[in-house]
């Protein structure tokens, strides 16, 4: 009977024993070789024991750790690296104040660059203009000039002189105009018989052929002596200026009234007068109006 019992409770105890180690075994299969962190996070502990430090490294043998308790990924570094796509901005304060770019100088278009006055911007005192010694012109003047003497001067003394006289011709007189114009001219001729007629032409076959236009009578008188043929122009010479005819009618002028209608010619009108327009080539619009213009015909229209 007791021998009995004794079989029983060495049984009981196998059996507790054997619930156990299966009880070990579930456990350490449910850990695996996973290290656990202390609530400290300052060690390790590994199944059989030893602990290994939290640096952050990954153990030899394994670079790439997964599972619960890896956060980054090990090809990506942890710090220093934007995203190449927002633009970066320094938020950081200057150490040293910020200096002035460089001077770029201004280049040709060959790249050369342009020299710079390093006087440039300053104030400086005003130069006196260099003396200019007057050409010699050998006490010769508009009233004294000869054919010889302008033959013989030199280019510079030439310039000098028509300088001089164009600076003045309006103080001078006609006669004196003429005279010059002579000399210089190369066209003295002996003019006494014309200049005592009142004609003050350049050669002799001028002269002559002044004489024939006279013979056919002033257009507005008929006069052979009329006062128009002595009119002179501003150079001295004598030419036909029919506006000095006593006889003259600005009516009768076609330089200024159409000879056909009577109206002003359309250029000499004010505005808002009524002007003529004639053609001799061929049938235009009028600039004016834009009515059709015909040959030989008046076309009448407002001056604008």
């Amino acid at each position: 009977m007791n021998h009995k019992k004794l079989l029983i409770g060495c049984g009981c105890a196998l059996l507790a024993i054997a619930l156990v180690v299966c009880l070990v075994l579930v456990i350490g299969n449910g850990a695996g070789d996973k290290p656990t962190l202390p609530s400290n996070g300052t060690t390790v502990t590994n199944p059989d024991g030893t602990t290994n430090p939290t640096d952050g490294t990954t153990p030899s043998g394994n670079t790439d750790p997964t599972g619960p308790d890896a956060t980054t990924d090990p090809t990506t570094p942890s710090s220093g690296v934007t995203d190449p796509t927002v633009p970066t901005i320094d938020l950081t304060e200057p150490t040293t104040e910020p200096t002035e770019p460089p001077y770029s100088y201004p280049t040709e278009p060959n790249g050369d660059i342009i020299p710079i006055d390093p006087n440039e911007g300053q104030t400086t005192t005003p130069t006196t203009p260099p003396v200019v010694t007057p050409v010699d012109l050998g006490g010769y003047n508009e009233t004294n000039i000869t054919t010889e003497v302008w033959k013989n001067w030199s280019g510079e003394q030439r310039t000098a002189f028509l300088n001089y006289y164009f600076a003045n011709e309006d103080s001078f007189s006609l006669d004196t105009r003429y005279y010059v114009a002579q000399q210089i001219g190369d066209r003295v001729w002996n003019d006494e018989e014309a200049i005592a007629k009142g004609i003050y032409a350049g050669t002799e076959e001028a002269y002559k052929s002044y004489l024939e236009k006279m013979a056919l009578g002033c257009k507005f008188c008929g006069d052979t002596n009329c006062a128009a043929f002595y009119a002179r122009a501003e150079t001295g010479y004598t030419h036909y200026d029919y506006t000095k005819c006593p006889y003259y009618n600005e009516e009768h002028d076609p330089s200024i009234y159409c000879q056909e209608c009577g109206y002003k010619r359309f250029g000499k009108c004010s505005s808002g007068e009524t002007g003529c327009t004639r053609v001799v080539s061929k049938d235009m619009p009028c600039p004016d109006c834009g009515e059709t213009v015909y040959v030989g015909k008046c076309h009448h229209c407002v001056h604008p």
